[in-house]
């Protein structure tokens, strides 16, 4: 990693981009700017509310995957940038995401059904060409991309705040029936935990603005540090222990790291926390008393319970051993779930890759995320041991929490699974990698036109492939209109699974 003063000479996609004639801003970085907007949009407005909070999420999702391929097909500077950035991997990195890519083709094409585990696949397929999309926005952007992603999150954080505070103080004061559940006062989720996985990413970020936007005046300072506070106190609310391991383990792993240059993060999280908690304190159980919506947080936080974890667990290493070549298939984790259990994937990254991907195929994914995890650490570290603090120091600092956090998380929850959380992934892994990588020696001068031409045909292929797999669901379902009884979930969708209900059923007849 560059010092922040040569950073832009530094850019991988900078040759590419000099011997191709630029397109307007805009659209140079338009997948970065559609990703922003998801964030902003997804969680606080309902645009489609036939399908529901979560399935209207995936749609969205759907939209900027086909934008975002669209993209790649047509405009030379943003592909020559993103072949560029992929030049720039070690070349057995590249190898080995290729050996992923092939293996899972392979595993679908033996599964009980080929459709879903096809749809798995064309999935996060997109996803990395969206995270290589958006390295490579960042890169074409420049400083102007940091920006405009921290005021993404902030605001729609913002929103998110002032939605929650509203519902909640109306159900609490003015509406007359009981108080409400702590589980249903959360707009915009199909579930409270949805949204402590979308947190897990947001909260090393959420003090960005307050480093970063400097020539902010007092009341906006003020504004920054109220919505950080609110914020934690949200989590505190929503009590999802996942979030609190993760980010405690983000927290000690920077200060261990970094030492003093992470000082600065650390004070303006302390006081945010610590801020947040009084907040929360005041607002949610003293004020509200007895019609508190979480009275019962307390007991679920403190609670032994793996919530029904280490049965999910031990239902994908038993599928593991007995596929570990191919694994069961991409999205068949349903098949060999617990018996009554609801969720669709084991609530642990790891293990649901190794039982529907194969073995092989995990250690693999998970080798490349620890090397990737490390290498980042490293780079930062000898950026920013010894010297001067800047707002790229706490931006680095911040990236790396929120990085160690989301790996964390990802082995108690299905943080790779929901729409939400998975863009935010994206958006955070693909930041680091647009400051982390520098272009090969042995990879010199522009893009070559024939790794153009497969990143097009690629993009379009995929994109064609998950449309394909996901039409005949589109057709057939009614949005989030399954009772829960007799749905299990969620996985690509919320309801209407693609897979059928009965473990042990071997027709693999789509569920309506």
């Amino acid at each position: 990693m560059a010092d922040g003063r040569t950073e832009n000479a530094a850019d991988p996609g900078d040759a590419a981009v000099r011997n191709l004639q630029a397109p307007p801003s805009a659209i140079r970085a338009l997948p970065l700017w559609l990703a922003c907007l998801f964030i902003l949009v997804a969680p606080n407005f309902d645009l489609l509310p036939f399908a529901g909070v979560y399935d209207e999420k995936r749609l969205l999702q759907l939209l900027v995957f086909a934008l975002t391929a669209a993209w790649l097909a047509t405009h030379p500077a943003g592909r020559g940038t993103c072949v560029a950035v992929v030049r720039a991997l070690p070349p057995v990195a590249r190898k080995f995401l290729a050996a992923v890519a092939v293996g899972g083709i392979v595993s679908a094409a033996f599964a009980a059904f080929p459709r879903a585990a096809l749809l798995e696949v064309s999935s996060v397929t997109m996803l990395a060409l969206l995270a290589l999309a958006l390295a490579a926005g960042f890169r074409l952007a420049g400083q102007t991309s940091h920006r405009t992603v921290v005021l993404a999150v902030a605001l729609s954080a913002t929103a998110y705040v002032a939605g929650f505070t509203i519902l909640y103080i109306a159900g609490l004061y003015v509406s007359a029936g009981p108080p409400p559940s702590y589980r249903e006062v959360w707009p915009g989720f199909a579930h409270v935990r949805f949204l402590g996985q979308w947190q897990t990413w947001t909260l090393p970020l959420i003090v960005l603005p307050m480093a970063m936007f400097t020539e902010s005046t007092k009341t906006m300072r003020a504004g920054q540090q109220i919505l950080a506070a609110c914020w934690w106190a949200l989590l505190l609310a929503a009590g999802t222990r996942g979030t609190y391991v993760a980010e405690a383990v983000a927290f000690v792993t920077v200060a261990l790291m970094f030492g003093r240059s992470s000082l600065v993060w650390l004070r303006l999280q302390a006081r945010s926390i610590f801020a947040g908690a009084v907040l929360y304190l005041f607002t949610y159980v003293i004020v509200a008393g007895d019609r508190s919506a979480f009275l019962d947080m307390f007991a679920h936080i403190t609670a032994r319970s793996t919530s029904g974890r280490s049965d999910l667990w031990q239902a994908a290493i038993d599928a593991t051993l007995s596929s570990p070549l191919l694994g069961i298939g991409p999205q068949h984790y349903v098949y060999v779930r617990p018996e009554g259990a609801f969720a669709a994937h084991p609530h642990n990254a790891l293990l649901q890759w190794s039982s529907e991907w194969g073995l092989v195929s995990a250690l693999i994914v998970a080798g490349l995320a620890a090397w990737g995890l490390i290498a980042w650490l490293r780079r930062a570290r000898e950026e920013l041991v010894g010297h001067e603090e800047t707002d790229r120091t706490t931006l680095l600092v911040a990236l790396s929490a929120s990085l160690v956090a989301g790996g964390v998380h990802m082995m108690l929850s299905g943080l790779i699974v929901m729409p939400m959380s998975q863009m935010q992934m994206v958006i955070v892994v693909a930041w680091a990698l647009s400051l982390h990588l520098r272009p090969s020696p042995e990879t010199p001068g522009p893009a070559p036109p024939a790794g153009q031409i497969a990143l097009a045909c690629g993009a379009v292929l995929s994109l064609s492939m998950l449309l394909a797999c996901s039409a005949p669901d589109l057709n057939r379902r009614q949005f989030d209109t399954a009772p829960r009884s007799e749905t299990i979930g969620p996985r690509f969708w919320l309801y209407g699974k693609l897979i059928s209900l009965d473990p042990g059923h071997a027709s693999a007849e789509p569920v309506d």
